[in-house]
């Protein structure tokens, strides 16, 4: 009789850890659609773009209904990028935070590092949905995004 060996378990304890990261994918996930979804948050959203929307007026719905049109290629002012990273930075905060104190549990290394794996491939058709429902709520963080709105 060989000795019970505890290599034989290395699979199942590699197989329990891809289950808790994704257990707290789906957390975050959650918290994130929950934060940017939140009253305030959106308020702070209106709020930014009620106080920055004299910057866009040059910009036509016929560009950005036009599907050639790439907001991240065209030619930019300024203005319009400064302003962007300002709102960048308050969602950011406000999301983040919103996160962190609706679960105590999260911190925001745990919430930054769930995101970064979103530019990961997706292993499974639950990861590709999920990974897909993020990309929908971070896209108010890209550049595309924020110039559409």
């Amino acid at each position: 009789l060989k000795p019970f060996g505890l290599k034989r378990f290395g699979p199942i304890r590699r197989a329990a850890r891809g289950a808790a990261r994704r257990r707290c994918m789906v957390d975050v996930v959650e918290e994130l659609e929950e934060a940017i979804l939140a009253d305030d948050v959106q308020a702070a959203v209106e709020q930014f773009l009620a106080q920055h929307r004299h910057l866009f007026e040059g910009l036509t719905d016929g560009q950005l209904l036009d599907p050639a049109f790439d907001a991240e290629r065209a030619e930019q002012r300024l203005e319009w990028h400064q302003a962007y990273q300002s709102y960048a930075a308050l969602i950011e905060h406000r999301v983040i935070s919103t996160c962190l104190a609706a679960n105590p549990a999260l911190s925001a290394e745990g919430v930054y590092e769930a995101l970064s794996r979103v530019a990961e491939p997706p292993t499974s058709d639950l990861a590709a949905a999920e990974r897909s429902s993020l990309r929908f709520l971070l896209n108010m963080l890209e550049y595309g995004g924020f110039i559409g709105m």
